[in-house]
């Protein structure tokens, strides 16, 4: 099953933090939905990454695209590498209409 983060929250941009780096497997989806997330943790990419349509996903820590990674952008999607973030890609990124 996806894992799903919506930043469609009352209070505020909704994000991943933490002390270690967080694992997207090789059989796992990550969905960043909405305005903002905020990565605020590593995230290391073996699956697929999926930032949709309308969303905007900030990098603020490092995230790792690996080898059978896949990073998709849909439609007018927005990722922004801030702070002391990191972008690292050794896998597919693919822009689509979404």
């Amino acid at each position: 099953m996806p894992g799903f983060l919506t930043g469609e929250c009352a209070t505020g941009p909704i994000g991943i933090a933490g002390n270690g780096p967080v694992a997207v497997a090789s059989s796992a989806e990550f969905h960043a939905i909405g305005h903002p997330v905020d990565l605020d943790a590593d995230l290391d990419n073996y699956g697929t990454v999926i930032v949709h349509a309308g969303a905007s996903l900030r990098i603020n820590e490092d995230l790792e695209n690996y080898g059978a990674g896949l990073f998709e952008m849909q439609g007018d999607a927005i990722v922004t590498v801030q702070n002391d973030g990191a972008f690292a890609n050794t896998g597919t990124i693919r822009k689509s209409l979404g």
